[in-house]
């Protein structure tokens, strides 16, 4: 399948099948693109597939993903994350060719009349998706006291967290979906602080 825009160009775009009919055939599509946003001004799409459409158009600058010692690089052309490592969630980023973080970045939360807690900087990171036009890059972990005294190792049965960064190619755009879950799902986690 390809997407057009209102005057028949190609649009690059990323097609990932969700479900597919038992002759194969493909029943629902995710299809990521870049658009720019036009409030008053709505921009028609058209959606071409069958036998016979392929997909022609790239994007000038694919983002990129590189695993390398447990840690994920995503460059997107204008960003370069680095996920995972020794540090946590995330580790460095660079714009520019420039750094702009190094040295990690942790979630931290907090539960109702609880001391806080730092996430272990052992993290497991997975990559969901690369490319051409957005990378998906699943990081996990887990919270606990011996997190925030420096040892790197979570408490038993400590509360998990999960995030999946994702990251566009051509932009500096990063969405991030951040959840924490509960403590082995034993109990509800009432939290009275979140961050990272």
């Amino acid at each position: 399948l390809r997407l057009l825009d209102a005057g028949g160009a190609e649009v690059p775009c990323q097609a990932s099948p969700l479900s597919r009919y038992a002759d194969g055939s493909l029943r629902a599509v995710l299809l990521v693109f870049l658009s720019p946003l036009l409030k008053d001004n709505p921009r028609p799409y058209t959606v071409e597939f069958g036998p016979g459409v392929s997909r022609k158009a790239a994007p000038a600058a694919p983002v990129k993903v590189a695993e390398a010692k447990g840690a994920v690089t995503v460059d997107t052309g204008v960003l370069q994350l680095r996920l995972g490592g020794d540090s946590g969630l995330l580790s460095g980023v660079a714009a520019g060719g420039r750094e702009i973080l190094r040295g990690g970045l942790c979630p931290f939360v907090q539960e109702a009349g609880q001391q806080g807690l730092l996430s272990s900087a052992r993290v497991e990171v997975t990559v969901e998706e690369r490319g051409p036009l957005r990378a998906v890059v699943l990081v996990k972990g887990r919270f606990g006291p011996s997190a925030a005294s420096g040892s790197g190792d979570p408490a038993p049965g400590a509360h998990g967290w999960q995030a999946r960064v994702h990251a566009y190619a051509g932009t500096g755009l990063v969405r991030v979906q951040h959840t924490v879950l509960g403590q082995d799902g034993k109990k509800p986690l009432e939290l009275a602080g979140w961050g990272l």
